[in-house]
This record gives structure tokens, C-alpha cells and sequence, in this order.
């Protein structure tokens, strides 16, 4: 995972954690939902100034932000080396779609789980 996706998937996770649409955050922070689309995916590389507006309309801070991208990055890193570790692949056909979806789920139920540990260690210290 490239640290732009690894931003596009950290605002994503925060947009969805607030049950925004791409809509919405993009008229939280003046920018067109197919430009939030395509951070999200990690198509385009934001400006400075575009990566603050996005994170003031998220309602978190520079450290939060990248708190919450670190995790994501570690993550996939986990489960990139479960899977390279593993003899066999868990799709007879190789490591095709089907391999990148189960190491994406995985990827993504261990990330929840560490989110809501961090938005619980938040609450707890207010």
C-alpha cells in the first residue's frame, strides 16, 4: 500500500466513521465529490492546504489523522506478510481478486478493532 492510498484510505475510514457521504464531506471542505473520490483511492496527490481543509471537516487534528494512517499502514503490512508467509494460498488459482478481497477484509476487521480501541482510549482520557 502506497502512502497515498494509505491517506485516501485513512479519510474514508474517518468520513465513513462519521457517516458522511463523499458528498457531504465535500461540501464540508468546498471540494467536488469526484476529487474526494479520487483522494480516497489515492489518485491525486492533495496540497498541503487540501489535506488541512479535509482533516478540519473531519473533525480530527494533524496527529489524529496520521495516528489513525500509521495504523492502516501497519496493518496491511500484517496481513501482506500472513499471506506472503503462508505456503498455501487460500484461492486454488492463485493470488488473484478473490486473494486481494480476503486480505482486504482481514485488513479491514483488524483495523476497526484497533479504531474503536483508539476512539475508546480518547473518550476515557476526556
Amino acid at each position: 500500500m502506497t502512502d497515498l492510498e494509505a491517506f485516501g484510505k485513512t479519510i474514508r475510514t474517518l468520513r465513513e466513521r462519521l457517516k458522511l457521504t463523499q458528498k457531504q464531506l465535500g461540501e464540508r471542505c468546498a471540494i467536488s465529490p469526484s476529487r474526494i473520490s479520487r483522494l480516497e483511492k489515492g489518485k491525486i496527490n492533495p496540497k498541503y492546504q487540501t489535506m488541512k481543509r479535509v482533516m478540519r471537516a473531519l473533525e480530527t487534528d494533524e496527529e489524529q489523522f496520521f495516528e489513525v494512517q500509521k495504523a492502516i499502514l501497519a496493518s496491511a503490512r500484517e496481513v501482506d506478510g500472513a499471506l506472503a508467509s503462508k505456503k498455501e494460498r487460500p484461492y486454488p488459482k492463485g493470488p488473484g481478486r478473490h486473494h486481494s478481497v480476503a486480505a482486504t477484509r482481514v485488513a479491514q476487521e483488524r483495523f476497526e478493532s484497533f479504531f474503536d480501541r483508539y476512539l475508546d482510549d480518547e473518550s476515557e482520557a476526556d
